[in-house]
């Protein structure tokens, strides 16, 4: 279920086109402290959720009705 990427340094992006997303696009922003930018394109609204710890983010999308 759903989308699992690892980013290392540099830029990308994850075709995905499912469940309502075209892509996600990501690129690192800043090495020290590491920033990364992810943009997630999608076809529709879609409601989210965020959940982050230490090390990771996790992005939950669901429907919007």
């Amino acid at each position: 279920e759903g989308v699992v990427q690892q980013i290392s340094k540099g830029s990308g992006s994850v075709l995905v086109e499912q469940g309502g997303v075209k892509q996600i696009r990501y690129s690192q922003f800043q090495l020290d402290p590491p920033i990364t930018r992810a943009v997630i394109d999608l076809d529709h609204a879609l409601k989210h959720q965020v959940e982050a710890s230490d090390n990771q983010v996790v992005i939950r999308l669901s429907p919007a009705n």
